[in-house]
């Protein structure tokens, strides 16, 4: 069994909790695998009635827009009937965990991802401890390349692996030439500016607003709608040529200018380095089809998450601060109309 799988209950467990939803509703309706195989603590009851604790292989699943953890293997069997009505199941879909990346990845699949997109610390870069929890910039490019092997591994062949980060210092330029350029699957195709003119600025020099994306594609050949995410040009006839422009409007450059206000319903004051669900919509439209799959191991403000859902795709991913996770959630359901995660 291995995310991505439907199951459906075939038997009881006798757990300590008797009126969890997946065992009242798992004999209607088939779950979708999350997280694949691994073990973990399960508590049943004896035949006295007293609680105990065992290790067992289990699974975490998505039943009705909900996320169930630790589900036990034995109790279960793959679905074989015919497609789920549940639209959660296959498009859509929110699998967001409070989990660790590495350990995270360790369960998906190879070859099961259509896009990865994410944002991991810059190191040394912002003021929270979660930027500065490595001692050297050696030691942070090692965790990089440990993730990033990962991320390569679960994403198909012709996916697109796309990376913040920022060049206030160096240590993202040694990201791209001693980690990413050295992975033999991956192919260097853009690097994206996100350009803003907001929020405080320097007197001294020229102010810094703008943010560095990395794209990746793993193989030569990759997708790109490039219908889906045309933008108007600015007059409608090319003075040069003499002609119309194009109806369906043109192509994005590398650079991507859009502010981020704090008045914006999307801002959140609790997340350091969010980025605009607009831009990240346009790089999912632009490499997936709807009930394609998005994966964001460091989720952070839920920006990638709302932008999946909002789109019809279907996501899956990661964030290790519980704080930012649990708030998250409610940004996910305030911004996407969810009403339970």
């Amino acid at each position: 069994m291995k995310p991505g799988d439907l199951i459906q209950r075939v038997k009881f467990l006798d757990d300590a909790t008797p009126m969890s939803v997946w065992r009242r509703e798992m004999w209607k309706t088939p779950a979708l695998i999350v997280r694949g195989r691994y073990e973990g603590i399960v508590t049943t009851k004896t035949d006295t009635g007293q609680l105990t604790t065992s290790v067992k292989s289990v699974v975490d699943v998505m039943l009705n827009g909900k996320l169930i953890q630790k589900v036990p293997i034995e109790c279960f069997e793959r679905y074989e009937g015919p497609p789920p009505e549940t639209s959660s199941l296959v498009t859509g879909l929110l699998a967001l965990i409070n989990a660790d990346c590495l350990s995270y990845l360790a369960s998906l699949p190879s070859d099961s991802i259509d896009l990865v997109v994410t944002d991991p610390p810059y190191y040394r870069i912002i003021g929270e401890k979660w930027d500065k929890q490595w001692e050297t910039e050696s030691g942070y490019l090692e965790w990089c390349r440990q993730w990033t092997q990962e991320c390569v591994r679960v994403l198909k062949p012709g996916g697109c692996l796309y990376v913040w980060g920022t060049t206030k210092t160096d240590t993202f330029l040694r990201y791209k030439l001693d980690v990413l350029n050295l992975l033999p699957e991956l192919i260097y195709q853009n690097w994206i500016i996100w350009a803003y003119d907001w929020g405080g600025r320097t007197k001294k020099k020229f102010p810094r607003k703008h943010e560095d994306l990395l794209m990746y594609s793993k193989g030569p050949t990759f997708k790109f709608n490039d219908h889906n995410i045309r933008i108007p040009y600015k007059m409608a006839k090319n003075v040069r040529a003499g002609k119309e422009n194009d109806s369906r409007g043109k192509i994005p450059t590398d650079v991507w200018t859009m502010n981020n206000h704090t008045t914006s319903k999307e801002y959140c004051p609790w997340h350091p380095t969010q980025k605009p669900i607009k831009l990240l919509q346009r790089i999912i439209e632009a490499h997936t089809d709807p009930g394609d799959s998005v994966l964001d191991i460091f989720s952070g403000s839920g920006s990638t998450a709302i932008a999946s859902v909002n789109t019809g795709r279907q996501f899956f991913g990661c964030e290790l601060d519980s704080s930012y996770y649990e708030k998250s959630l409610l940004r996910i359901q305030e911004l996407t109309g969810i009403k339970k995660i």
